[in-house]
């Protein structure tokens, strides 16, 4: 048998019994985590049952000197758990915050041994990763006698859990595990004759265990509270059918145990719906057991002893951050001579349940969109008659599950004759200007991925005319059920518009380095760009970019086709036309050891044999801090040129030497401008 399995029976025998030892390490496991994964202070629930539960029969030998024929340490139907617990305390799935597992029958040495394979239907499932959807696995019959016989057994086990700062919705099971069978015949052909303990759906459905972990709504906004919940669905119990000593059961209402935690003060509480049972022999009401009125135990001569299970352990917090309790539907204690079973106890649908959360109850602030940091950007301000410019669609996921699919729509509002030259990656359709991205996902969680578009402007463009891009995005959790609402973010950009060249040849000097956060945390990827502006009336030829980057970030991947060696990313452009703009986008990461009040600046060389000198850009870069900020777009902008002589020899005129002063020092404030801005 799993050796996960034993502890839990040991546990649960423990627990069925009325003993305190399995409910201390139930409240353990949701009380003790000290460190908030969601918001402030840590929470957690547990709800465990099972349909029945024997512990310590022993069938004598057929002679006073003879061993037993079979002895049973613990056997469980139907047993469920579900377990939940902020910061990753669950015994049975270390480093998870939620587990949940269901299974047809748990057992403990049956006879020494009897072979159980094929015989056992278990699901299991832990998180994180996010479990949208159940595990459920079925047998159609357990012809396992002389312990169960029962036929069509299902389990199933769901697990939740989304991640740092972020909770499920409100009444959506964090945790859940369910068992059903629809007949259940326990202890069949034991020793003499029958002593076949049977649990029954009188409602047409199966027996079921249910046990669930989930979070409540209080009255404080974004404060919840947890409430675990543990149901047995049956409606009658046979003991000992098929013999003279048969007694029926009605169970006038199904056993549900509740555990409910707020943080506020007298908002703690665990119930139980007190059963009313009717017991029968012969077809003849022998005894009710009724808590109301203080009929909980009865005894049939020489059979057994029946007890009605009531709440036991019951502890709850004054201040409302904890409560915990268990209980059993009922307990038969058979072990009077010469009955078949000798010394054992039966108890009928056992349950615990416990919840805790913080003072105030769990943080849970509103559900953070993981594409809310998607970013629009253009290479330029301007572009000249029948040259390129980039826009670039950046696309991070800030969410804790995998977004696939992730889909863009791009549409490019420009004046007629405006083309889509290239898309990296290709668009999955091209309809006009509006470009279709079907899926750029699988997209994991902190990555980010760039759409780079380039644009021709028309030939006849005229100074002023303008541009502009808009896109839509949308993505879904990878495994998101059907119907599920996806993500979505609108994102926009305006520019560049038509303009006149006037720098003088090859002018790359207006190109700039640019972030896409003003803010960043530690660990969280971001985006440099480098605008390459050419704004003078001559082509620009064998242009290259080399990016030191500095300590504070690793590199994670370049556009364009940029090379990472050591820190250095390199670029070949080749010629950037009179006119025309490009951006090259570098991905990078903000180191884990940053320190939260430095910045991340970041400088680049442009080089071209027109200009020998090349042209640094470099941007202070964003700020780590504790939140992630977005920066507005900032393309390249060229500087105020005057008409100025295109043959050397020529003195400047008094006016165009006065234009050139005054351009030079308005590129120069605005360099100094953009390095504080950014």
């Amino acid at each position: 048998m799993r050796s996960h399995l034993v502890g839990r029976l040991v546990a649960s025998a423990a627990l069925l019994a009325g003993g305190a030892t399995a409910v201390a390490a139930t409240a353990a496991v949701t009380a003790s985590p000290a460190a908030a994964q969601t918001g402030t202070g840590i929470y957690g629930g547990s709800a465990t049952g099972n349909l029945v539960g024997v512990t310590a029969v022993t069938v004598p030998g057929a002679t006073a000197t003879a061993p037993p024929t079979l002895q049973v340490a613990n056997v469980l139907v139907a047993p469920t758990t579900a377990q939940v617990s902020s910061n990753a305390k669950i015994t049975a799935a270390p480093g998870k915050e939620s587990y949940a597992d269901a299974t047809n029958l748990d057992a403990d040495l049956i006879s020494g041994a009897i072979p159980l394979n094929d015989l056992v239907v278990d699901s299991t499932q832990s998180a994180l990763p996010d479990h949208p959807t159940a595990v459920t696995n079925t047998l159609a019959s357990v012809p396992l006698d002389p312990v169960l016989d029962a036929t069509v057994t299902s389990a199933t086990a769901n697990a939740r859990w989304l991640g740092p700062d972020t909770c499920l919705p409100v009444g959506t099971d964090i945790a859940h595990g369910t068992s059903t069978v629809a007949t259940a015949n326990v202890l069949t052909n034991v020793g003499l004759g029958t002593a076949t303990v049977s649990v029954v759906n009188s409602d047409g459905g199966p027996v079921t265990s249910d046990s669930s972990v989930k979070l409540i709504s209080t009255k404080v906004a974004n404060h919840d509270g947890v409430q675990s919940t543990q149901i047995d669905q049956l409606t009658g119990i046979v003991l000992f059918k098929g013999t003279s000593m048969e007694l029926d059961i009605n169970v006038v209402a199904p056993p549900e145990i509740t555990a409910t935690a707020t943080g506020m003060p007298g908002g703690a509480s665990i119930t139980y719906t007190e059963p009313i049972l009717q017991i029968y022999s012969g077809g003849t009401l022998v005894g009710t057991l009724d808590a109301a009125t203080n009929s909980t135990s009865i005894t049939i001569p020489a059979v057994a002893t029946l007890t009605l299970g009531q709440l036991t352990n019951k502890v709850v917090a004054a201040n409302g951050t904890s409560a915990s309790g268990a209980a059993n539907l009922l307990t038969v204690q058979v072990g009077v001579s010469p009955l078949p079973l000798n010394i054992a106890t039966i108890q009928i649908a056992g349950a615990s349940a416990a919840a805790s959360v913080p003072v105030g109850g769990v943080n849970c602030p509103p559900a953070t969109n993981p594409l809310s940091e998607s970013h629009k950007d253009v290479s330029s301000s301007v572009v000249a008659a029948g040259q390129q410019f980039t826009y670039t669609v950046t696309v991070p996921n800030r969410g804790t599950c995998t977004l696939n699919p992730v889909k863009v729509v791009d549409t490019i509002s420009a004046p007629a004759g405006t083309t889509v030259v290239s898309s990296t990656p290709a668009a999955s359709s091209t309809n006009g200007l509006v470009l279709t991205y079907n899926n750029i996902g699988p997209l994991a969680p902190n990555q980010t991925d760039n759409i780079q578009i380039t644009m021709q402007a028309p030939a006849t463009l005229a100074a002023g005319t303008p541009f502009s891009n808009a896109a839509e995005i949308t993505g879904l959790c990878e495994g998101a059920p059907s119907g599920t609402t996806p993500f979505a973010v609108h994102v926009t950009v305006s520019g560049p518009t038509g303009f006149v060249p006037a720098g003088p040849a090859c002018h790359l000097d207006d190109s700039n380095k640019a972030a896409d956060h003003l803010q960043v945390f530690p660990g969280e990827s971001f985006n440099y760009y480098i605008h390459v502006l050419n704004d003078g009336v001559d082509p620009c030829t064998s242009v290259t970019i080399t990016d030191t980057l500095g300590s504070g970030v690793t590199f994670v991947s370049a556009t364009n086709g940029g090379t990472n060696s050591g820190g250095v990313v390199s670029w070949s452009l080749g010629t950037i036309a009179s006119g025309a703009s490009e951006t090259v986008a570098v991905t990078v990461t903000a180191t884990s050891t940053d320190h939260v009040g430095t910045n991340l600046p970041d400088t680049a060389l442009i080089k071209s044999p027109s200009e020998p000198n090349g042209v640094t850009v470099s941007t202070n870069g964003p700020a780590v801090t504790t939140l992630s900020v977005l920066a507005p777009a900032d393309p390249a902008t060229p500087g105020s040129f005057g008409p100025l002589p295109r043959t050397g020899g020529q003195p400047l005129a008094p006016y165009g030497l006065a234009l050139l002063i005054g351009g030079c020092a308005l590129v120069v404030w605005r360099r100094r401008t953009r390095v504080v801005a950014s």
